[in-house]
C-alpha cells in the first residue's frame, strides 16, 4: 500500500522500543526543524506541565522530495494528544510545515494552516502527495474575486512537489 496516513506513521514511531524511541533521530534533525518542534512543545508544556511527547519524533516525518531529504512537521501531532487553540493549533486547524534539504542548508517549502491533512508517502519514503483542507479564500481554491467567506468554509487541495515547486489542484 503506497498511501499512508501521517497519524498512523506517528503512531508506528510511538510504538517503538520505550519512550526514548526517536531521541537519536531527533538529535540529528536539522536545526530549523528541531527549533520549530521545541517552540511548539514549550507552549504545550506551559499549558500542561505534566505533558510529554509520546516520542521525540511525534509529529515529525522524514521523507524525500525530488530525491532530497525533507521533514514534514505537523503541529497537531507535535503535542498529541493536545490539540488546542492557542497552544499548538487554532480553533480552525493546525500548521503543517515542510523543510527540504538544499545544497548547504534547509528551506521551508511548505507553511500552511490546514484544517485537516492527508500525507501520502511511497513505500520508498518519497512524498507522493498532500491533501489539505484550507480556508476557502486560499489562492489555491481559486475564490471568485470579491466573494466573502467565513473562516469555517474550506476547500480541499491536492499538492505534489516536482522539480522544485508545488503543483496544486483544487479538489472541491
Amino acid at each position: 500500500m503506497h498511501r499512508l496516513l501521517f497519524p498512523l506513521l506517528v503512531l508506528a514511531a510511538w510504538c517503538g522500543p520505550g519512550l526514548a524511541f526517536g531521541d537519536e533521530e531527533y538529535a540529528k534533525l536539522p536545526s530549523p526543524v528541531r527549533q520549530h518542534a521545541e517552540e511548539i512543545r514549550k507552549v504545550c508544556r506551559d499549558n500542561d506541565p505534566d505533558w510529554k511527547p509520546g516520542s521525540a519524533m511525534s509529529g515529525i516525518l522524514e521523507v524525500t522530495m525530488d530525491g532530497q531529504q525533507a521533514f514534514v512537521v505537523d503541529n497537531k501531532d507535535l503535542c498529541a494528544p493536545i490539540e488546542s487553540a492557542g497552544v499548538n493549533c487554532s480553533n480552525r486547524g493546525c500548521d503543517l510545515k515542510i523543510w527540504k534539504r538544499q545544497v548547504r542548508d534547509w528551506k521551508l517549502v511548505l507553511d500552511e494552516h490546514a484544517y485537516s491533512r492527508y500525507v501520502s508517502v511511497t513505500p520508498q519514503g518519497g512524498l507522493a502527495a498532500l491533501i489539505i483542507a484550507v480556508q476557502a479564500r486560499h489562492p489555491q481554491c481559486h475564490p471568485p474575486s470579491g466573494k466573502e467567506y467565513s473562516s469555517a468554509e474550506t476547500c480541499d487541495i491536492l499538492g505534489r512537489y516536482k522539480q522544485g515547486r508545488w503543483h496544486w489542484e483544487k479538489l472541491n
